[in-house]
């Protein structure tokens, strides 16, 4: 017990003097690494404030196309946003969102079109009911495109599944390319577990239908969401972000004389920057001025870090490292108090600390070998380093 209290006592205290030492020196090594890539920073400095000025010049001219397409972003924002939380609620196990975003997009599809077909033709649409328990063996729907939207082929005259037509299913409804779940109790071993439809493409012979009105079918598998309260609350959500977006198009139409002035205000100022363009060089001045400006300053406060005055470090030998860096706390580096502050050493008694080496040329005084000397921090923060700011 007692050798693992010393082991533990021992990593707390180096775990807490390298989590000291990396922190006094952090601000150290920006300041090194700035001057090392100082060239870097010139070049994308100069490169950021050309293609800014260029963004400027092209934005004064196309100011009017830049705030619409602007505006119009934002409405498909809350629509896509909306659009992501809904599929997000209805995603089945094993489905993408892409996938069921896809699936979700041709129901609604298919299901406007089916709509206004028949408000149009005034003709009455044929019942979508579909009896699960039966896996849609008696839909007698007119659903015409497989859940990815493919379009069926007519039963009669597809070859790709010849043996699914009227003359082999004559109770199956299989008229036209409507989706059906062509089944027969006597001969059939197998059958699908919904409606179905032949399609024109060779690699997928055939493809589930989904009912024209079901834009969420209930997942067999279950969902990518488990919760039902989850999928609820993102289902809900959906409306709500759609209904911000209407609230936000409003909000546009009510400002669309602002925006407009707004607008010609800024083709004003392009007009008067045309007859102008020595106006232009204001901003280059300025970019200049400023970007050399925090160059000097920042070298002349890099230099002034690192003149560490002589008297800063003491200059002498020392006989024990505990001596010249001082014993560090039994703490761990998460835990805090004065129990943890430990005593500083002759070479750590202020900050910003330099470390501690040992000189192979060691002093002899009275028999004692001195190897132990203290070097000077990277920097010091004193007097001049504020005086900078003003200067």
């Amino acid at each position: 017990d007692a050798v693992g209290d010393v082991a533990s006592a021992a990593f707390a205290s180096i775990g807490g003097s390298a989590v000291k030492g990396a922190a006094s020196e952090e601000f150290g090594k920006w300041v090194g690494d700035f001057q090392k890539s100082v060239d870097t920073f010139i070049i994308v400095s100069v490169l950021s404030f050309v293609v800014g000025l260029v963004f400027l010049v092209v934005l004064r001219f196309t100011i009017g196309i830049c705030v619409w397409i602007a505006v119009g972003m934002t409405v498909l924002l809350f629509f896509f946003g909306g659009a992501f939380l809904f599929v997000l609620s209805g995603q089945c196990q094993g489905s993408t969102v892409l996938e069921t975003g896809r699936q979700v997009v041709v129901a609604v599809a298919v299901t406007a079109s089916h709509k206004a077909k028949n408000a149009v033709s005034g003709k009455q649409a044929p019942s979508e009911a579909m009896n699960p328990a039966l896996n849609g063996s008696d839909y007698r729907g007119a659903q015409r495109r497989t859940r990815t939207g493919r379009i069926c082929q007519e039963w009669d005259t597809q070859e790709s599944m010849p043996g699914y037509n009227s003359t082999y299913y004559p109770s199956s409804g299989l008229m036209e390319g409507m989706c059906r779940n062509p089944y027969n109790l006597t001969t059939d071993a197998n059958n699908a577990k919904t409606i179905w439809c032949v399609t024109s493409n060779m690699n997928l012979p055939w493809e589930e239908c989904i009912p024209i009105g079901v834009i969420q079918p209930n997942c067999a598998h279950g969902y990518e969401i488990g919760g039902q309260s989850m999928r609820d609350a993102l289902f809900y959500m959906s409306f709500v972000v759609w209904a911000l977006g209407l609230i936000w198009i409003i909000v546009i139409c009510c400002f669309v004389s602002r925006i407009r002035l707004a607008i010609a205000l800024n083709k004003v100022a392009a007009v008067f920057l045309a007859s102008n363009p020595t106006i232009l060089l204001v901003p280059i001045v300025q970019g200049i001025v400023s970007t050399v400006w925090i160059l000097i300053w920042f070298f002349g406060v890099s230099f002034l870090l690192s003149q560490v005055p002589a008297n800063y470090t003491p200059q002498g030998y020392f006989a024990t490292y505990a001596e010249a860096h001082g014993t560090s706390g039994s703490c761990a580096f998460w835990e805090f108090g004065d129990k943890c502050n430990g005593t500083p050493g002759v070479c750590t008694d202020k900050w910003p600390t330099g470390f501690v080496w040992k000189d192979s040329n060691c002093l002899i005084e009275d028999g004692v070998a001195k190897c132990y000397r203290c070097a000077p921090p990277r920097y010091v923060l004193d007097w001049r380093f504020a005086v900078s700011f003003f200067v």
